[in-house]
């Protein structure tokens, strides 16, 4: 069920009154739990699965460029985990030779991390480019089988679509293209947290509110805040929402390289899809404002990543300038957990 942009912009609203609490301990979102997740389908998921392999297939061959062995294969290992039992029987519905292709050629990237240095190089460019190609070929055959499902009913209106003027198939691969784009800034906080070791859910919007609400309740209620008969209310609340997120941010320090590195690859893996091929699809002249804003959003996650920020400022950008941007400037749908 579609939700409307003001629920949206209810909890984007909750998310930031939160780091303003006079020290009531109010959590409204203990009965209703809402998070900045998109209605998907399978296709989707399976397009930012083939976005994440090629991420994790290429960092094996910037670590092995920059000599770090161990780190392509700890990537190495990634790629292999990412190309799941049901994913490669999910490919070989498609093309039984194409799932064994990529299945060989990914488990070979492990194995060419072990080679002699002055072995690297050439095959594992090589490699790469295989991966790459047959990749492509999945989509294709993944595209071609979605078509195909449609039963005759769809089929027919599709046609008459076509026929007068419509493009539903077009408009069908570039809903599938948003929602992989989604799934893929998803897979960058999962990464980011994993990579930070924080316990949590990163892609759930009211984990972050729970954080900065139970901190700055917890702040208030030990007498944390200087008392200063002087200080005016907003002051304090401008005090403790620093000093709760300063206290919160000690808690988090990175543990995973291997994870940052994924995390810091996909999101500039989410900027270059969305620049070439995502943002063009709105038309819209009124959408303008909220395609430029996911385009700084994107920048300041890049960045922000680039220059480690907490776990927490990372879901702020997404959940408070991605998110809510890509609803509004896409109609997508939320759905609720």
């Amino acid at each position: 069920m579609r939700k409307s942009l003001s629920l949206d912009l209810f909890f984007t609203a909750i998310l930031f009154s939160m780091v303003t609490l006079n020290g009531i301990n109010i959590n409204p979102l203990n009965q209703y739990a809402y998070a900045h997740i998109f209605t998907t389908n399978e296709t989707a998921l399976f397009v930012a699965f083939v976005y994440q392999l090629q991420v994790e297939s290429e960092l094996v061959q910037t670590n092995l460029a920059n000599n770090n062995v161990l780190q392509a294969q700890n990537h190495a290992s990634k790629a292999a985990a990412l190309l799941t039992p049901s994913r490669t029987i999910e490919i070989a519905e498609g093309n039984q030779r194409i799932a064994d292709d990529l299945r060989t050629k990914v488990n070979e990237l492990h194995k060419i991390s072990l080679l002699p240095s002055e072995q690297q190089e050439q095959l594992i460019d090589q490699r790469i480019h295989q991966i790459n190609g047959i990749l492509e070929e999945v989509l294709s055959k993944r595209f071609e089988q979605q078509r195909g499902n449609s039963n005759l009913i769809d089929r027919g209106i599709e046609i008459l679509r076509d026929m007068f003027g419509g493009d539903q198939q077009k408009a069908d691969n570039s809903q599938i293209k948003l929602l992989a784009f989604a799934d893929l800034i998803d897979s960058v906080l999962t990464n980011y947290g994993d990579a930070y070791a924080v316990g949590f859910d990163m892609t759930n919007i009211s984990n972050m509110i729970l954080i900065r609400s139970n901190n700055i309740s917890s702040s208030i209620t030990t007498g944390s805040i200087p008392d200063n008969d002087n200080m005016n209310m907003s002051s304090m609340n401008m005090s403790s929402t620093m000093n709760t997120d300063r206290e919160i941010n000690k808690n988090f320090s990175l543990v995973d390289m291997t994870d940052y590195e994924s995390a810091q690859a996909l999101a500039i893996k989410a900027t270059e899809i969305f620049n070439e091929e995502l943002k063009s699809i709105s038309s819209n002249s009124n959408k303008t404002v909220f395609i430029t804003m996911i385009e700084d959003g994107l920048t300041q996650l890049d960045n922000s990543i680039k220059d480690k920020a907490s776990p927490l400022d990372i879901m702020m950008i997404v959940h408070t300038q991605i998110h809510p941007n890509l609803l509004k400037a896409f109609n997508l749908e939320l759905r609720k957990t």
